[in-house]
């Protein structure tokens, strides 16, 4: 905490990765959730949030911050959503802007990343925030047509064609971020209906 930057901050991004899909604790996500609360604390106090023009940054490191940050803001949604619990991180308080997503250097373009991060960061935009602001307030009780109207807008989701269907004769990169935008889907709708039936 006394010396945080970037590095720092990403190293716990990988650590909590690690506690959820590598760990076999029966709480792991939960401990992933209470690191995610520390981690949004240290890349705020660093400034991760903001844009890089109000922040002193080196050039060569506003893409990195840019795309660690929003990725963050992804984690931190599913997150909340798989636990039922209330986000770290809301876009009412950002204004980091979105990273520049350009294929990946020496890449075929089918295994590009950048497909998946920018389909990933404006689902998060356009889907999850909505869901979580829905959820979010314990006093709210969406109407029926609210709740179709909010799984209607995940499932017609547009996905890239680069992110369907796996052929098998992709990289296990590609197939892993295919097998994510599944994942993705699912945790907004499923835990989202989820919220509803309790609530």
């Amino acid at each position: 905490m006394e010396e945080t930057n970037v590095d720092v901050v990403l190293a716990l991004f990988w650590e909590m990765w690690y506690l959820l899909v590598f760990s076999d604790k029966k709480k792991s996500a939960g401990y992933a959730w209470g690191l995610m609360g520390l981690t949004v604390k240290l890349a705020q106090s660093i400034g991760l949030h903001r844009n890089t023009g109000k922040v002193k940054v080196i050039p060569e490191e506003v893409e990195k911050r840019r795309f660690l940050f929003w990725e963050l803001l992804s984690l931190d949604a599913r997150l909340s959503l798989s636990l039922g619990r209330p986000p770290s991180l809301t876009l009412n308080h950002v204004d980091s802007e979105r990273p520049t997503y350009l294929p990946s250097e020496g890449v075929d373009l089918a295994n590009s990343s950048h497909h998946y991060l920018e389909w990933s960061h404006t689902f998060y935009i356009h889907c999850m925030t909505p869901v979580l602001e829905a959820i979010s307030q314990p006093s709210s009780h969406l109407g029926y047509q609210s709740i179709l109207d909010l799984d209607r807008r995940i499932r017609d989701f547009p996905i890239p064609e680069y992110l369907k269907h796996c052929n098998g004769y992709e990289s296990r990169a590609v197939m892993m971020q295919k097998g994510a935008v599944s994942m993705i889907l699912e945790t907004g709708r499923v835990h989202f209906f989820f919220y509803q039936n309790i609530n």
